[in-house]
């Protein structure tokens, strides 16, 4: 018998929500360029304000409208709560945050933030960015993954790093399944990638053992020390393109 149901907002909840409470939020992507002009002359608007020519206008962003949204959702009377819990939406506002300063419409960016992604895993993480810049400049997205020199992992790095190529191509095929492969145009090649991926896994985990798994398991956690060292790793790759590890044209590093 299912007790609870748990609850994850849609666009139209999320924009329900925002025009309830009196939020100016950006649909489209003249809303954040305008938006983003107040904010850089907004020394110029405070000055206008002080001389009492007016409030310059604020808009919210979408990592905050999504934590108002949770902090609604927690204070619902008791009732609700018996029948009803909000989703973790932990991983949702983090790509929120990564492509924060990205102008796409409410549409596209609400797409994105719930990509099926983890956001500890820095290279992943790179690569949503590079795939929501291509999208934001109206070109053709590029997996820019290259498998063919990949071989059957022997140790738990190896096979931990062809876990990570997976995800990659992966949340790839997500978002072509919902843009079109009119703008993901390497859906094809991003298939065979990821077969390619799951053979070279299956076989690497026929030769592995047990013990090793667990190695694997741990290195994917963690650990402080592990998180510091996967947000160094991600904070410097998130202004450009990915590592070229994995990218086509040249052999992983």
């Amino acid at each position: 018998m299912i007790e609870s149901a748990g609850l994850k907002p849609s666009k139209e909840q999320l924009l329900m929500f925002a025009k309830a409470n009196g939020l100016k939020i950006r649909e489209t992507e003249e809303d954040y360029a305008m938006a983003w002009e107040e904010k850089r002359q907004g020394g110029e608007g405070r000055r206008e304000e002080e001389r009492g020519g007016g409030t310059p206008s604020s808009y919210t962003e979408f990592t905050v409208l999504l934590k108002l949204f949770v902090h609604a959702a927690s204070t619902l009377g008791s009732r609700a709560q018996d029948l009803y819990f909000l989703c973790d939406l932990t991983d949702m506002l983090g790509v929120a945050r990564l492509i924060e300063e990205i102008p796409l419409n409410f549409k596209d960016r609400f797409t994105f933030c719930i990509a099926p992604v983890d956001t500890k895993q820095a290279e992943l993480m790179s690569y949503l960015r590079f795939f929501a810049r291509q999208y934001q400049h109206k070109k053709e997205v590029k997996l820019g993954v290259n498998v063919h020199w990949e071989k059957v992992p022997v140790t738990p790095m190896e096979l931990k790093h062809l876990e990570e190529i997976h995800a990659v191509v992966d949340v790839y095929l997500w978002l072509g399944l919902r843009f079109g492969e009119d703008i993901f145009i390497e859906i094809e090649d991003a298939e065979e990638a990821a077969e390619r991926c799951s053979e070279l896994i299956e076989e690497g985990l026929k030769k592995l053992k047990p013990k090793e798994f667990m190695l694997v398991g741990k290195k994917r956690g963690g650990g402080k020390e592990g998180d510091r060292e996967g947000g160094r790793r991600g904070s410097s790759r998130q202004r450009g393109a990915p590592s070229g590890r994995w990218r086509k044209g040249g052999e992983k590093r």
